[in-house]
């Protein structure tokens, strides 16, 4: 058995749960930032971490990565989709983001009202949306960090109670519910974005 490894930055985030140890890292190659089992990384050798800090770009990553003044688009606290176009809820009604207003909030829209809401807002809440990409407005940290950033039509391993990988097909996603199909037998169902990984082509 041949096994894939990707360098990736640790963001320093530990989580220890009844199943494990885990490690929060950003995978470089995919762009995906998400905990690993902690016996799934390892350390790079310094002679090639050397090598690597060298690369203007990835240096650039690593001191965004480690500044502690800087907050990363972690989408974990960004419960909503953030993209213009992308619906959400608020207080009830679905709204679409028409643009990122000043200040930290959404400029959102339903029936020719308008609203400013702040990101962080408690009665703002995830609708359906063909994707779970929610980048932070304005370009901050760029858009390499993503807890998922699935589509509607990729296909994707869901993970079943019995530690079975079933491969489904995305439809849409609400927060970090993803609405699938099993890729053999058409049944629809729902998953949680922390128990599916992409499909490798």
């Amino acid at each position: 058995m041949q096994h894939a490894y990707h360098i990736g930055l640790a963001t320093g985030n530990k989580q220890v749960s009844s199943s494990g140890s885990y490690i929060e890292a950003i995978d470089i190659q995919t762009g995906i930032e998400k905990y690993f089992p902690a016996q799934d990384v390892r350390r790079l050798e310094e002679k090639f971490a050397k090598s690597l800090d060298a690369d203007v770009g990835l240096a650039k990553i690593k001191a965004l990565v480690s500044d502690p003044n800087t907050r990363l688009p972690n989408q974990m606290a960004v419960q909503v989709n953030t993209r213009i176009g992308d619906r959400v809820e608020f207080y009830g009604d679905q709204y679409q983001i028409v643009k990122g207003a000043a200040h930290g909030k959404f400029r959102l829209e339903a029936n020719g009202n308008y609203v400013d809401v702040p990101y962080d807002d408690a009665d703002l809440l995830p609708a359906w949306n063909d994707t779970t990409y929610r980048p932070l407005q304005g370009g901050q940290g760029g858009g390499f960090v993503t807890l998922g950033g699935y589509n509607a039509g990729d296909y994707l391993w869901v993970k079943q109670d019995s530690d079975v990988w079933l491969l489904h097909c995305m439809h849409s996603a609400k927060g970090e519910e993803l609405f699938v199909f099993n890729a053999t037998t058409g049944a629809q169902s729902r998953a949680n974005i922390r128990s599916v990984r992409r499909e490798q082509r």
